[in-house]
């Protein structure tokens, strides 16, 4: 969507798949008005994540509390990059994993752990408390779902179910540190993804729709 939004090359392909009848998805019904406004057809999709299962033994949420954030090295800006910069310096005595980022720009910064690209999400997730995701795109990521799977907390720019809702540097702020002051579990989220995200479900769908 925003590579259609910003780049007419994008957008004439998208068009171009379109007349050939392909099928294209978008994760929220504010995306799919989006894209019809450049004249782009879409389907509202499943997110599907092969990490979400009922059968999935969480482990206990860390000793310490940390925020996990994913900057896509070429999508940095979307991802809402600067926005994290600004909390990293902010809350300093707050342990950050950055995933994805290759910048060098955490370099020194004793409170920041930056994992690069990697496969497998779950690790950094175990070692997490809360997924702070100010992207610019309005939809949940499978990271978010992932992270609700094992009982963490999310903090986003999308409105979503038991997750807790920013806008603003400021409400993202605010919700980390009330977190911080007294998080326990979250047994609610963990159990809605499992019922509503789960990987069977979300695959019989996707099915459906194909």
């Amino acid at each position: 969507m925003l590579w259609a939004e910003r780049h007419a090359p994008s957008r004439g392909f998208a068009l171009a798949l379109a007349r050939f009848g392909a099928k294209q998805f978008a994760r929220t019904p504010a995306l799919v008005e989006r894209l019809e406004r450049l004249g782009i057809p879409s389907t509202v999709g499943p997110i599907l994540s092969s990490g979400i299962h009922a059968t999935h033994k969480p482990e206990p949420l860390p000793a310490t509390f940390t925020v996990l954030c994913h900057l896509a090295a070429r999508r940095r800006e979307s991802c809402g990059g600067a926005l994290v910069d600004r909390l990293v310096e902010r809350l300093g005595n707050v342990r950050f994993l950055i995933l994805g980022d290759t910048e060098t720009s955490y370099n020194g910064r004793k409170n920041v752990e930056s994992l690069g690209v990697v496969e497998d999400a779950a690790r950094a997730i175990q070692r997490s408390t809360v997924l702070v995701q100010p992207r610019i795109d309005a939809s949940l990521s499978r990271l978010a779902l992932e992270m609700l799977c094992h009982g963490r907390h999310v903090i986003s720019t999308h409105a979503a179910p038991h997750c807790l809702h920013a806008q603003r540097e400021e409400e993202f702020f605010a919700a980390i540190r009330a977190l911080e002051r007294d998080v326990v579990f979250n047994l609610v989220g963990r159990e809605y993804v499992c019922e509503h995200n789960a990987t069977p479900r979300m695959t019989r769908e996707l099915n459906a729709l194909l």
